[in-house]
């Protein structure tokens, strides 16, 4: 046993929709077999902008549920044209409305993506 309750471990896994279906059925046993004897928790992210209705990563997420694992989606959208705004201005040291022009294009082409959008 790797973890308790007196020292839990994350386990996070960045971009799993690169992931096979292979080891995402690896994974599944891994996590199946310490379930209710460690205390892991796993947080696995992917951008579901890249996934098609079929892909592995929906599978591995219904699995977890169907064997019992609890299990929580996040979804993180983009940001508002208000907020790319307000990060332009600020990052440009110049009052909002002299960015609503460069804000919208930023917003147009990365969607609100934060990570672009910086």
């Amino acid at each position: 046993i790797i973890s308790s309750r007196s020292r839990p471990i994350v386990l996070h896994l960045d971009d799993i929709q690169h992931a096979d279906e292979y080891s995402l059925d690896l994974l599944l046993h891994i996590l199946g077999d310490i379930r209710g004897y460690s205390s892991i928790l796993f947080i696995g992210s992917f951008r579901s902008n890249e996934l098609g209705d079929e892909h592995p990563v929906y599978g591995f997420m219904s699995n977890l549920e169907r064997n019992w694992m609890l299990t929580s989606n996040i979804h993180l959208g983009g940001i508002e044209l208000e907020n790319v705004n307000a990060l332009v201005s600020n990052s440009l040291r110049l009052v909002p409305r002299y960015c609503k022009d460069l804000s919208r294009e930023i917003y147009r082409k990365t969607d609100g993506n934060p990570l672009f959008v910086i």
